[in-house]
């Protein structure tokens, strides 16, 4: 079954299509995958485009490999939970809270067999803390060291990291060992590791006195945590949940952020730390989640505020597009939920959600867009947070 109506944009004549669930094998390479709670079921919902098909599937416990000792049920993500997630060599790897226990769990797809298992990461690293529920994770792959990581932040504004590798989870006190800067309750959390000739591993946080601090792991040990506003002069990140998006690529390190006055700043690291205000408008509503990556066209970031906007570096310039579409529904401001930004298949995808509405923009080449809304067999669950996605 299937629904069609036409929205009239501006730029475009648009397409909106409903597509019906159903279950497939997975998309294959490249790829895109998304992942949120099922609001009724409870279950944990992926999605996945192949280039031309949506398909879905409930992600269930298949003891993908007998070495590790897995879950004796199926868990379910809490509706509210944060999430993040990627793709390895592997296979692909998503972390939540478990509506439960309030546990930090993992879900891991084997590249080999397909199968799908679950992993308690607080059992399985005998972490004895308290994660806060109100903290996002952030989490990626690092080759360097082939482990997983996933941070998430405890008590008393302690950062905590989970690494694993081989079916082996530790857990480790970042906070103790950076300089016990405390992060704000319920700030954000941003991590990556870096590529190039760069070394190795950078954690951003905002500290409990609401500066951007960032820590970095220089491949044996972790280095003081860095106060970026008191030291580079970096503009004051928005609070109480100030969104951090970033990415590393070829040209250094990328980190967005808006700042109190309501603008968006791009913070680079090549070399030394350097900031740009590339929205320089005022207009970016406090609190609204921001998504970004790189590719071939440019450096992109996006926001949602009424319609979806992005800025687009490109030949040394930031321009401002507004993607579209202008009828939206009436109710729709800024919204904090994730934005999924994502070049796949060539093209440019941003997929955001709006109550329960799952919405997609398309480009082609990065600045002329096309809007559907799409719902590809997962719910979104009306709740901050509560999704996540990449690319295989």
């Amino acid at each position: 079954m299937s629904l069609s109506t036409r929205l009239t944009a501006p730029i475009l004549v648009l397409t909106c299509c409903l597509l019906p669930f159903s279950l497939y094998a997975q998309g294959g390479p490249g790829s895109i995958n998304l992942f949120s709670p099922d609001p009724v079921s409870f279950y944990l919902e992926h999605a996945y485009d192949n280039g031309s098909t949506w398909a879905s599937e409930r992600v269930a416990d298949q003891g993908a490999n007998p070495i590790q000792v897995y879950e004796p049920y199926e868990p379910n993500p809490s509706l509210n939970s944060a999430m993040t997630g990627y793709n390895d060599a592997a296979g692909e790897h998503v972390f939540f809270f478990e509506q439960t226990t309030v546990h930090l769990y993992t879900a891991y797809r084997n590249s080999g067999t397909g199968q799908w298992s679950f992993r308690d990461l607080i059992k399985a690293s005998n972490f004895q803390g308290y994660q806060d529920f109100s903290s996002n994770l952030t989490s990626y792959y690092d080759a360097s060291s082939g482990t997983d990581n996933v941070y998430l932040l405890s008590q008393g504004g302690h950062i905590y990291h989970f690494s694993g590798s081989n079916g082996s989870w530790q857990v480790h006190d970042v906070t103790t060992q950076t300089g016990n800067v405390p992060m704000s309750q319920g700030a954000s959390l941003l991590a990556f590791s870096t590529t190039g000739s760069a070394c190795c591993q950078r954690l951003f946080f905002l500290g409990s006195n609401n500066d951007l601090y960032y820590a970095l792991w220089n491949g044996s040990s972790w280095e003081n945590a860095v106060d970026l506003n008191t030291t580079y002069g970096v503009p004051v990140a928005s609070e109480p949940k100030g969104p951090l998006t970033g990415y590393s690529d070829a040209s250094g390190e990328h980190i967005y952020f808006e700042g109190t006055d309501q603008d968006i700043y791009d913070l680079t690291w090549n070399g030394t730390w350097t900031w740009t205000n590339i929205s320089q408008c005022h207009c970016v509503p406090l609190g609204t989640g921001l998504g970004s990556y790189s590719d071939n066209v440019g450096q992109h970031v996006f926001f949602v505020n009424g319609q979806i906007y992005e800025f687009l570096y490109k030949n040394g310039v930031w321009t401002k597009y507004a993607t579209g579409p202008t009828n939206l529904p009436c109710c729709i401001g800024p919204t904090p939920n994730p934005i999924v930004a994502l070049p796949a298949f060539g093209d440019d995808y941003v997929f955001y959600s709006v109550g329960t509405v799952l919405y997609r923009n398309l480009s082609t080449d990065g600045i002329n867009w096309t809007f559907w809304i799409v719902n590809p067999g997962i719910a979104i669950t009306n709740t901050d947070r509560t999704f996540t996605g990449f690319i295989d």
